[in-house]
């Protein structure tokens, strides 16, 4: 794992002389930026580390293991988050020396040890004489059996809470998982489960109803039972692909943990039974057009509802508050919705008289990965509805969050758990079934791509990471200029906003 990072940082820090490099001579507000840049990304790291946020680097971890030849990790979690912070902590080592570069210093080494070049050990080689049969060790106890599948779950899940690697229902959702699996092949010995006993219940999960999670009436049944309700009932959907993939990866990464403890060979959850795509990845989620965005804009919240409570009927009352402004901010952003919930006061900033979201950790924020540090240009459509205006009322009211209605909701205590509800809830009620909030995210890429901007631009100001190149890092790499003219490109021919305008 060591060897890997140090891949990475040895990566990161020859993209950034290239960067230093590429900055024209005498140019001192280039150079400037830079620092500015680099400085951000150190202490955004530092940041990360601080507060463990080892799952913003899972898409370096995923791609530096693919590149090993490691397509799928089955592997213990633990060793995987301890990846994934051994990459921030590349970052943030990478940005330390790129900053004393910036400044004409040339001497700067790393401080972390792992990045600290060690000189070859010398190696003596010593003979030792092979014993003769009087000598011989005797030969060891044969290893106890294996442990039935019930105790190894208690011990791995002991083991996970008191690491902190499970958050929120995730220790109740695997359990139902393991319920499944032993309740369908038996409570056996860890090492007695053969691939075919995990390919029919493969099979058989195919089959179960798509509510089974959900539904009372389902909750406590075994999975003979639950695929004999879908039988019985041919209306009933059966769970999709990707449920099936969840109760797969659960079910390997408790194997591969047994396999680490010696209590079997080999993980029985094969590569066969992951997951594949059906469908390309840009028509797996509707994007919002504008005829949709029409008829949502002209809905109640826009143009008046009946209460706070009946946000759907028409009416008088105009709100603009948290569901007012998501939708908004979102399709004419490209930002994640919890991105937007979560967004303080002092997180909407100006520089250079570019107004602008400062998307950091900052504040407990939960970001998705380490590319989701970054500043985001306040579009000109969002300045003509008044947006810039809600954020100055916010201000004079000396209120922390931008949207303080908002409450952190669901495991992960997340400021987006419940206007995704409720949004949801509401496309449905103004006969908008078919998209959801993640749309407009979509939405924004997709008119930013028709708009031509270039796809480093594109990642910049979503937070992507790259798909194509180990060394894409996950800083701002364009000046914030640049990344507002790219986005007040984004249009939606068609669009009417004017009825929002103050």
């Amino acid at each position: 794992m060591t060897e890997l990072a140090r891949r990475w940082f040895a990566s990161a820090t020859a993209e950034n002389e290239e960067r230093l490099r590429s900055i024209p001579p005498g140019d001192s507000a280039r150079a400037a930026l830079e620092r500015q840049l680099a400085e951000d990304d150190r202490e955004s790291m530092r940041v990360m580390l601080a507060d463990n946020q080892w799952p913003a680097a899972s898409a370096i971890a995923d791609r530096l293991l693919a590149d090993a030849g490691i397509e799928h990790w089955e592997g213990e979690e633990g060793a995987y988050r301890d990846l994934c912070r051994m990459i921030l902590r590349a970052s943030a080592q990478a940005a330390e020396i790129h900053l004393a570069r910036l400044k004409g210093d040339y001497s700067a080494e790393p401080s972390d040890p792992a990045f600290i070049e060690k000189p070859e050990p010398v190696v003596v080689r010593v003979d030792v004489p092979t014993p003769s049969p009087a000598e011989a060790v005797a030969p060891t106890k044969s290893a106890p059996e294996a442990p039935l599948f019930s105790t190894a779950v208690a011990s791995y899940t002991a083991e996970k809470n008191r690491a902190g690697e499970w958050r929120g229902s995730t220790e109740h959702q695997y359990r139902r998982f393991y319920e499944l699996f032993s309740g369908f092949l038996g409570d056996k010995p860890v090492n007695a489960y053969k691939r075919t006993d995990v390919g029919r219940w493969v099979e058989a999960l195919q089959q179960i109803p798509s509510t089974y999670g959900q539904s009372t009436a389902l909750r406590g049944k075994t999975l003979k039972e639950l695929v004999a309700y879908t039988t019985a009932n041919p209306s009933v959907e059966p769970v999709t692909a990707r449920t099936v993939q969840k109760h797969t990866i659960a079910l390997s990464g408790f194997f591969g943990w047994c396999r680490d403890r010696g209590h079997i060979d080999d993980n029985p959850v094969t590569r066969s039974f992951r997951y594949k795509k059906d469908r390309r990845a840009r028509e797996q989620r509707a994007a919002w057009e504008a005829p949709e965005l029409n008829k949502l804009f002209a809905s109640p919240i826009w143009t008046g509802c009946k209460s706070e409570s009946r946000r759907s009927a028409p009416g008088a009352l105009m709100l603009r508050d948290a569901m007012f402004w998501i939708p908004l901010i979102a399709v004419f952003s490209g930002m994640r919705l919890e991105e937007i919930a979560a967004l303080r006061v002092e997180d909407v900033q100006t520089d250079s008289g570019i107004d602008f979201f400062d998307i950091t950790p900052a504040g407990g924020k939960l970001l998705k990965t380490a590319a989701a540090v970054r500043r985001v240009p306040v579009h000109k459509e969002l300045v003509g509805v008044g947006f810039l205006r809600y954020v100055e009322q916010q201000r004079q009211a000396k209120v922390e969050r931008l949207f303080p209605e908002l409450q952190p909701g669901g495991p992960d205590k997340r400021f987006g758990f419940y206007p995704t509800k409720k949004l949801s809830r509401y496309f449905d009620a103004v006969g908008i079934p078919d998209l959801d909030v993640h749309g407009f995210r979509h939405a924004a890429i997709t008119g930013l791509q028709r708009a031509e901007v270039v796809e480093p631009i594109i990642r910049d100001l979503v937070g992507h990471e790259g798909s194509g190149s180990e060394t894409h890092r996950y800083s701002k790499g364009y000046p914030l200029p640049q990344l507002a003219d790219a986005l007040n490109r984004l249009a939606f021919p068609g669009l009417q906003l004017d009825h929002l305008k103050p």
